[in-house]
């Protein structure tokens, strides 16, 4: 990864205290939070102004979902990369997240492997670093 080029994370979370902890634990890593929406709704504006590589989404939100939510942001900028994120223990909605559109797929338990997974990303293009 060039000097000073960084991972972009945009947060979709509806838990502020989540979203200020993800931001935390991503302070000494190369990738860096953007952007932060507790809906669908508000992630779409910050998008098109932030140009996210990847975009952590939580499940249970406000309006859409997180597997709605995925499914409309692939729809429309098929080059993200979305990481689920969520709380939820029932094995369905990963694989629901992943059919909508989610190339990974984190318990809120594994916060550790998110953020080792989004360092080991090249910026701009969603393929680990080599």
């Amino acid at each position: 990864m060039p000097a000073g080029a960084s991972v972009r994370v945009l947060l979709i979370d509806d838990l502020p205290e989540m979203r200020r902890l993800v931001e935390l634990y991503l302070e000494d890593s190369p990738a860096r939070v953007v952007g932060q929406a507790p809906t669908c709704a508000d992630a779409v504006p910050l998008i098109e102004r932030q140009r996210p590589d990847v975009v952590v989404m939580d499940m249970h939100m406000p309006g859409r979902d997180g597997i709605e939510c995925t499914a409309e942001l692939m729809a429309a900028h098929p080059e993200l990369l979305i990481a689920g994120f969520t709380s939820t223990d029932d094995p369905t909605v990963e694989t629901k997240m992943r059919e909508a559109g989610a190339a990974e797929y984190f318990h809120k338990s594994q916060l550790r492997e998110l953020v080792a997974w989004l360092g080991a990303l090249r910026p701009s293009s969603g393929q680990p670093a080599g």
